[in-house]
């Protein structure tokens, strides 16, 4: 941590770096409660700016208190394998890893959730893997804590309602023998940690502002897919509200075409499809729900109905859109990992230790220990459940994908750890 927390400082990783998102965190409307309810920000992120400012203005204090968050995570997230019986190499090796991660080297310095929701994100995990083997109120709390504040900084991390249960299952099948019976009953009992939170709040909004959901910004993202498949012969099988604004938004596409370096490619083409995804909501449907709706008033609603709308008009062309963007996302995510300096150093030591075992020392191939095992699912299952919260409505990016891999260096790191360790150990007992 010392280490990596110097190289971020002298690579100028701990200035602020304001991005386009920043504006709307920092304003949030505190004011009051229906205007926190109704904003597109969830108040996770603003709340931690709060926190922040108290620190230095300007945000000054944002990057490193980021930096800090994640690696606070990275120091339970070593405590909770411990627990979990793994090794103390393999443990330091997992760890480790994180703290090589894109999520942390590439967006520290961003005034925007990106690292803190990775942070929440690997808190949630450790305290999951530590409650499913051990139990304790502390764990409990953590768990309940992390996954809550993980959805309520940034919205895409509701997955980890899901992950939660699964992961403690799979950590609890891993490290000891369970039975059917209590493998159900940790998940349900997990499941209701997490999701109770989260009906709590969805509650709240729908008491307050009539909306149930973590966050008024669901239908922008959606129309930014389904909206790409708007044609004119749609409009007569649109709710009769939906037609002026599908109308203007049909107008405003038309005025800028053609957009962009893929206007040229067919409409199914995928990276006309991510190119167009900003200019469709931005450009096209906000301007026309505004006009149609009024200055002042919500657009949300208007949207989500208009992208479902469009969504069941078009189910072959979202088909292939969910396709193409998860293949794109599959090769970002490996793209990404190996782009990474450190993990294609330490991908490339895990392929020479195996190919040195399987010419020199075949017959003492290792017996895995089950924090690895472990780490293999979290790895998949962190990446796979990220995604699939995404690519239904919002191209594979590389800030996406960069967050789903955050694990995928755990096992390759410990592994090598395993492997070079159990060979030492061989040879010194011959």
């Amino acid at each position: 941590m010392l280490a990596v927390a110097g190289v971020l400082w002298r690579t100028g990783k701990l200035a602020p770096q304001v991005v386009r998102d920043t504006v709307g965190y920092a304003n949030f409307p505190w004011d009051s409660l229906r205007g926190a309810l109704t904003s597109i920000r969830t108040p996770g992120y603003p709340a931690f700016l709060k926190i922040a400012s108290l620190f230095g203005a300007e945000h000054v204090a944002v990057p490193t208190l980021q930096m800090l968050a994640y690696f606070g995570a990275a120091a339970v997230f070593l405590a909770a394998l411990r627990r979990a019986a793994a090794s103390t190499g393999v443990s330091l090796a997992a760890a480790s890893s994180l703290l090589s991660a894109n999520i942390l080297h590439g967006y520290v310095e961003t005034v925007a959730t990106d690292t803190l929701a990775a942070a929440l994100g690997i808190l949630a995990c450790a305290a999951t893997i530590s409650f499913s083997v051990r139990g304790g109120v502390l764990s409990l709390l953590l768990l309940i804590l992390s996954a809550t504040a993980a959805w309520l900084v940034r919205p895409a991390y509701l997955f980890v309602i899901v992950l939660c249960p699964v992961l403690a299952v799979l950590a609890s099948s891993v490290v000891m023998p369970v039975t059917r019976r209590s493998r159900w009953g940790l998940l349900i009992r997990v499941g209701l940690m997490v999701v109770l939170p989260l009906l709590a709040y969805c509650g709240l909004r729908q008491a307050v502002v009539g909306q149930f959901g973590i966050v008024s910004f669901g239908g922008y993202n959606l129309v930014g897919i389904t909206g790409q498949f708007l044609e004119e012969g749609d409009m007569p099988r649109l709710p009769e509200d939906l037609r002026p604004i599908a109308a203007a938004a049909l107008e405003h596409r038309v005025n800028e075409a053609p957009r962009g370096p893929y206007a040229a490619e067919p409409r199914l083409h995928y990276l006309r499809m991510e190119n167009d995804y900003d200019p469709t909501i931005w450009s096209d449907f906000v301007p026309a729900a505004e006009h149609v709706a009024g200055d002042g008033q919500p657009i949300n609603g208007p949207l989500r109905r208009l992208g479902t709308a469009l969504l069941f008009q078009h189910p072959r062309d979202y088909a292939v859109w969910v396709v193409k963007a998860t293949r794109q996302g599959a090769k970002k995510l490996a793209w990404d990992f190996l782009d990474n300096p450190v993990a294609l150093l330490v991908v490339g030591l895990l392929v020479g230790a195996v190919l040195c075992r399987l010419l020199f020392a075949a017959d003492s191939w290792p017996v895995f220990e089950p924090g690895l095992k472990l780490l293999v699912g979290l790895a998949l299952l962190y990446a796979l459940l990220n995604l699939a919260v995404v690519i239904p409505v919002c191209p594979p990016l590389g800030r996406f994908t960069d967050a789903a891999g955050v694990f995928l260096g755990t096992p390759i790191f410990a592994g090598l750890v395993s492997i070079v360790t159990n060979g030492e150990r061989r040879a010194s007992a011959r």
